[in-house]
């Protein structure tokens, strides 16, 4: 019947889809299409030949398939056998190629499932390779009886099989797992039981209790435990056997009574006294859900769906990990081949998931050990390959771009051999460059030894960069950037006095000192050339002749202003004019109880007041002054005036304690507008009204700023003190305004100027000083062709923050002490920073929390920090930090 069979195979065996071997009315179907790593071989027949009933047929199909494979499907070594809905993985040995001694079949890799629940308790001898000789000098396999193994639970061992070309290592797991069948008695059964259970721990992190246990517990379920313990693979059994199972032998262990089941009665065990097995009950009981799920069907992570599909995976990726070692040791020396393993290392993680760490560390390393073979074979042809390229610039490139993709490969080399390698590609690289390295060389020595030979020299090296700036690393180029730069610094050494005479008769005008400025960055085009000592000293002069020209064009700018301002004779014919130059005692505050604040407002003198336009002191002082003058300077008031407007309710929603009567709250119901009947400059109003919306906008801050002076140390005397300011601040601002009245000066050009400073004040804006001059600063002018001089912007806004958390009060606090970084955001049509911005973060209630502040500039001055959570706000920057900013100590 054999020669029949392989009869048929020869005329059909090497057609896909065909019948790869018949037995009566049994039949195995060829895979259809490519065959794949891991091909199905379908078998149909009467039932599912796996039963015992059918062993002839099943032993015949199996010595067939290394024959039929070899022509349909070469080079497989492993197939998944489908009858009925069992599968079984079996390996397939290879065609031998000459005549070996004792040629036995192999046995296959998973046995036949059995009648019974244990196999027999003499098994045959397992069949394992011997290595045998032949003439041409390869090996062939033979097989040998060995010994049984013993019942020690051992690793996956690794058997080595034959290839055509090498020896490739191969995960065969076994298991000495003790059978069922073997054991007398329950006691027995149950130490066997016992054993199978605790394989599947893998150490401290492995959970097993009676509700449930980690997925690592799977593997007591992999193929070569079951069929060790059980006879057969877990998705070879049948709910019938699972459920007696569990009922016979499991449940005297977890010290169940065997429930009386009847039909159709689902798992349900009952307690019950069972003292010969009291000692296992306890061990039993941490692996009871687990059971229960795995043969008594109940519902879980280890129900018989589960594990059926664990096993199916762990022979899928077993065969994946054979299948790539075996192509690892096949690999052609070629980048390709080695691309190929670094191709399966990189998705090993994911093929083999299940797969114990000792396997999945096998495999990786056998897959690395092959990358490191490879490599140098690789490495050596990859120089042979190159050493005829042409001797140009162009050919060099070639060559080091390729060398880019050779990393991998060089990394495996040992220390020795890569050192060997580089240095012979070095001095390939250096055969291909070196006569134009010279020849560019060479042109250092017609550049003269003065200052316009350096500017020539850094037209040679901006030249020399363009051709040799992707060969980084080449011995000979790196020498000669090495002798450009040695020139360069003996050069612009030599030339520094000259260079610091010429930046001296540069004219101070923006067109030539601008042009001096180009030349000066062409002097230093590189990042790195503005890294050493001479870039500073080069930068000095240049830096110390652009601020003369900004002085000047200040100074100019200034007079400017003054010729626009008018001259003394025209302020005093428009007193209403805020600029001009006014005295000391131009305008009078004594005997007011803040007469050191008003005289400061009066001079412009913003740095020396003591608060900010939010702050109540201020707020109150602003409308004590508009309503105090609206009443007693009415002459003084512009033809535009307005009536002060306060809001009123015309009704209230009161409620009352109905015991008491006493009232608990009012609410107004109709609000109304109360006419003051004081009227006001309405540019004093506008500026009023919008430093309290910028005050109400910011109303979380304000209100932790007025309860942290009620809750702090000295809580109740600094809101006495507040209250004693605000009465102080109404009484002067009623004095003020009636000693002006009195005199007929409500348009004093003094008094005018103490108002204007209040607007401005309010408004955030630069104060007119006492001489009615505002000062330009050199910072902020910009001269035509030379970018912006910017300052330290992360530590200026350090600073203004770092000051401005102080009026935070207890509900925030600044973290960090400060910004990390800033950067500008956006500039004027000047080129100075118009917005700059920072992270930074603070605490509160809720934590740690991450924010941005923007400091925005007017006309290059800081104008406003506004933080990301109360975009609205602007936060008035310190004046003293303002002040230092302009005076360009932020360099």
């Amino acid at each position: 019947m054999r020669g029949a069979v392989l009869l048929f195979l020869g005329i059909c065996g090497s057609v896909h889809g065909a019948d790869l071997w018949k037995s009566g009315s049994w039949k195995a179907v060829a895979p259809a299409g490519s065959c794949g790593t891991l091909p199905l071989i379908e078998v149909s027949g009467p039932g599912s030949i796996f039963d015992n009933s059918h062993s002839t047929e099943l032993a015949s199909l199996k010595s067939s398939l290394p024959v039929a494979l070899a022509t349909a499907c070469p080079g497989v070594r492993e197939v998944i056998i489908v009858s009925g809905k069992t599968r079984q993985l079996t390996q397939i040995p290879e065609v031998a190629k000459t005549v070996v001694a004792a040629a036995v079949p192999a046995a296959p890799a998973t046995p036949a499932p059995a009648a019974v629940t244990a196999p027999a308790r003499n098994p045959e001898p397992v069949v394992a390779p011997v290595v045998v000789p032949e003439a041409t000098g390869r090996r062939a396999i033979a097989a040998a009886p060995v010994a049984p193994a013993s019942r020690t639970e051992a690793a996956p061992a690794v058997r080595v099989i034959t290839t055509s070309n090498r020896v490739a290592p191969k995960l065969e797991a076994k298991s000495t797992l003790p059978s069922l069948s073997s054991a007398h008695g329950d006691e027995d059964k149950c130490e066997v039981l016992l054993k199978w259970l605790e394989s599947g721990k893998t150490g401290a992190s492995t959970r097993v209790n009676s509700y449930s246990a980690s997925p690592e517990m799977q593997a007591i379920f992999r193929d070569e435990r079951m069929t060790a313990v059980f006879g057969k693979p877990y998705d070879q059994t049948e709910n019938k056997w699972r459920l007696e199972l569990h009922d016979k032998e499991i449940s005297k262990c977890l010290g169940l009574a065997q429930p009386n089941r009847g039909r159709n009665v689902p798992f349900a065990g009952v307690r019950g006294p069972n003292r010969s097995l009291q000692q296992y009950r306890q061990e039993f009981q941490q692996y009871q859900g687990m059971l229960d799920e795995a043969f008594g069907g109940r519902p879980g992570q280890f129900e018989p769906t589960a594990i059926t599909r664990f096993v199916l995976q762990v022979r899928e990726q077993t065969a994946w990990a054979n299948q790539a070692m075996s192509a690892a040791a096949n690999a052609a020396e070629t980048q390709a081949g080695f691309d190929q393993i670094a191709t399966q290392r990189q998705s090993s993680a994911a093929k083999l998931s299940v797969l114990n760490a000792a396997d999945r560390a096998q495999v990786n390393d056998y897959l690395t050990l092959r990358q490191k073979e490879l490599a140098p074979p690789i490495a050596e042809a990859w120089l042979n390959e190159r050493a005829g390229t042409e001797q140009t610039v162009f050919g060099a490139r070639r060559v080091y771009s390729a060398h880019t993709a050779m990393n991998q490969v060089l990394g495996l080399l040992n220390a020795s051999e890569k050192a060997s390698w580089e240095e012979r590609y070095d001095r390939l690289m250096d055969s291909l460059v070196v006569g134009a390295v010279r020849a560019d060389v060479g042109k250092l020595s017609t550049v003269p030894d003065t200052l316009p030979g350096v500017m020539q020299l850094a037209g040679l090296k901006a030249g020399f960069e363009s051709t040799f700036s992707t060969l980084r690393g080449v011995p000979s180029v790196d020498a000669a950037r090495e002798q450009y730069q040695a020139t360069r610094t003996r050069l612009l050494t030599d030339s520094l006095q000259a260079w610091r005479q010429d930046v001296d008769r540069v004219p101070l005008e923006a067109p030539p000192v601008a042009a001096k400025h180009q030349e000066f960055e062409s002097l230093f085009p590189n990042k790195e050339d503005k890294s050493g000592t001479l870039y500073t000293q080069y930068e000095t002069p240049m830096r110390s002749k652009e601020d003369q020209l900004r002085t000047l064009i200040a100074g100019n700018l200034q007079r400017q202003q003054e010729r626009g301002n008018g001259s003394a004779a025209q302020q005093a014919a428009n007193p209403n004019a805020p600029g001009g130059q006014l005295a000391e005692s131009s305008f009078n505050a004594k005997g007011l109880s803040n007469e050191k604040v008003l005289a400061n407002l009066f001079r412009g003198n913003f740095i020396n007041v003591d608060f900010d336009r939010s702050d109540l002191k201020f707020i109150n002082l602003f409308d004590r002054y508009i309503r105090s003058y609206g009443t007693y300077c009415k002459i003084g008031l512009p033809e535009n005036k307005v009536e002060i407007l306060d809001s009123g309710c015309a009704e209230w929603t009161v409620t009352e304690n109905l015991r008491t009567g006493q009232e608990i709250s009012r609410v107004c119901r109709t609000p109304t507008v109360i006419h003051t009947g004081i009227f006001a400059d309405p540019a004093l109003l506008d500026a009023q009204r919008e430093n309290n919306q910028q005050r109400a906008a910011d109303a979380g801050r304000v209100a932790s700023v007025t309860l942290s002076q009620l809750t702090g140390p000295n809580g109740i005397s600094g809101m006495m003190a507040m209250l004693g300011t605000t009465q102080s601040v109404t009484g002067d601002m009623s004095a003020l305004a009636q000693n002006y009245a009195q005199m007929n000066a409500c348009k004093d050009p003094g008094l005018m100027r103490f108002q204007e400073n209040l607007r401005r004040f309010a408004l955030n804006k630069q104060a007119i000083p006492l001489d009615g001059k505002v000062a330009t600063s050199s910072v902020l002018v910009t001269i035509p062709g030379i970018p912006f001089k910017d300052q330290n912007y992360t530590k200026l806004i350090s600073d203004l923050v770092v000051d401005d958390a102080q009026k935070w009060g207890a509900f925030a606090k600044l973290s960090g002490g400060g910004v990390p970084s800033s950067s500008v955001s956006s500039r004027d049509a000047e080129g100075r920073p118009a917005k700059v911005v920072s992270p930074y973060s603070y605490e509160n209630i809720l934590g740690r929390q991450s924010a941005t502040v923007t400091l925005t500039f007017e006309e290059g001055m800081p104008q406003c920090l506004t933080y990301s959570e109360t975009p609205a706000v602007c936060h008035a920057p310190n004046r003293k930090i303002v002040a230092a900013y302009l005076d360009g100590r932020y360099q």
